[in-house]
């Protein structure tokens, strides 16, 4: 490569760097959350009342489970098919 291509291409390398360089930071110095910033929630903790329902919706549907498992073990294998 010549002295002007080199020129050329460092020239153009600085160029390009300038521009990166003059990138704007945000634009508040809280652009971002804090960790220590406890989040604020849109709805309040569930009532007494839900959090019973609730519980005993996930029973049931445990106890659902459960039961669907128990009686796939308990189901006798089917054998293969011999060949």
């Amino acid at each position: 490569m010549s002295q002007n291509g080199i020129a050329a291409y460092l020239a153009a390398l600085l160029m390009g760097l300038s521009f990166c360089a003059g990138a704007a930071p945000p634009s508040s110095a809280r652009a971002y959350a804090q960790l220590e910033t406890p989040v604020e929630h849109d709805r309040a903790a569930l009532s007494a009342d839900e959090r019973r329902r609730l519980r005993e919706e996930l029973t049931r549907a445990r106890d659902r489970q459960n039961d669907r498992v128990k009686a796939k073990e308990s189901a006798p294998a089917a054998r293969p098919k011999k060949r």
